[in-house]
């Protein structure tokens, strides 16, 4: 809703994906807030692994509605001991151990492979890459297929991530059938209190409807030694990134101090917003520590900062002349911000309220 509110949304971007888009709003509903909706979407429907979002900069932490509710423990959770992050010593796993292996399943089995309820509408807006696909119970005697999987367990033949991190973080063997089990036993669990909180939700196969996601502001994160990027959340300490061999020790997140953004906003007015927020930055002791580690790239900057919407248009002899004059008039409007076109464009058409006339020529 917030989203929706902003003057870019409500104007430009909307009018703008009414004309490239209007598949999107075939049932006549012209909101601001279905824009905002598919750009949260895209943002976060799928967690990357290298690439940058404001993710996995640590500027926005994902969150799954009814998580918190959770207060069951598994069966032999709380009698398993385990290593809680950088530290040697071995303590009894936690409710909070359990929301975070909740939390990693959601982020690194649920969303990074894509079992989320898209239309192909919203795939296609989007430019996804990956099909939606939905789960099957662990138990299921469904056969699956490429688009329909099984919950994993530690008991098959191919181990998941799930279960290497469960293996690793309380050093149970996966050639044991005991320890299998005991595994098993907490994948099952997990598939449940999912399923018990409406996170996932069976329409046609078992999958995440996006409503699931909230959001809110890191103030620590975990740097992943494999990326290089900034989790939110990990199980015992451990990246959900496991190399297939591990030599020497595991590969553990190191935790860090991430800034308040609150305290980076600008308190001015709009003129001198990006001034105030640029000088923040350059003394805010976190934000340097993290640039200094790499972790805190002039995208960051540029995220903090916040952005202006441009919108393009190509003004050539490969356009038709109706397509031409209508870039005219937008350019004119303002509605068209950026013309790219030819020097007979450019030199031979008088229009007021240019701000920049940029000439490039090729060498």
């Amino acid at each position: 809703e917030a989203l929706a509110g902003d003057n870019d949304i409500q104007g430009s971007i909307l009018k703008y994906n009414e004309y490239a888009h209007p598949d999107l709003f075939r049932d006549g509903s012209r909101s601001a807030e279905s824009v905002a909706r598919l750009l949260l979407a895209r943002e976060y429907a799928r967690r990357p692994k290298r690439e940058n979002s404001t993710e996995s900069l640590g500027l926005v932490r994902v969150g799954y509605r009814g998580l918190d509710e959770v207060s069951r423990l598994p069966q032999y959770w709380s009698q398993t001991l385990a290593a809680h992050g950088l530290s040697t010593e071995r303590t009894p796993l936690t409710l909070d151990d359990w929301k975070d292996f909740l939390k990693v399943s959601l982020d690194f089995l649920v969303r990074e492979n894509t079992f989320l309820r898209l239309t192909d509408t919203q795939q296609r807006w989007m430019g996804s890459r990956f099909a939606p696909k939905t789960l099957l119970a662990p138990d299921s005697l469904d056969e699956g297929g490429t688009r329909v999987k099984h919950w994993p367990l530690a008991s098959t033949r191919r181990r998941s991530r799930l279960a290497r991190l469960l293996s690793l973080g309380t050093d149970l063997d996966l050639g044991d059938a005991a320890s299998v089990d005991k595994m098993d036993t907490w994948l099952r669990a997990a598939w449940s209190a999912l399923c018990d909180k409406a996170i996932l939700t069976e329409r046609g196969g078992w999958a995440m409807d996006l409503s699931s996601l909230i959001f809110s502001l890191p103030t620590v994160g975990h740097v992943c030694p494999i990326t290089h990027r900034i989790l939110d959340t990990t199980f015992l300490g451990l990246t959900p990134y496991l190399p297939r061999t591990i030599v020497g020790p595991l590969p553990r997140c190191q935790p860090i101090d991430l800034p308040e953004l609150g305290a980076l906003r600008a308190s001015g007015g709009e003129v001198d917003a990006v001034r105030e927020i640029r000088a923040r930055l350059r003394t805010n002791e976190r934000v340097q520590a993290l640039r200094a580690e790499g972790l805190w790239p002039d995208l960051s900057d540029r995220v903090v900062e916040g952005g202006f919407y441009y919108r393009t248009a190509e003004h050539s002899a490969q356009q038709s002349q109706a397509r031409l004059g209508d870039y005219e008039k937008m350019f004119k409007q303002g509605t068209v911000n950026v013309l790219n076109c030819s020097t007979t464009m450019e030199m031979g058409v008088d229009i007021g309220g240019i701000s920049a006339v940029v000439m490039n020529n090729v060498p």
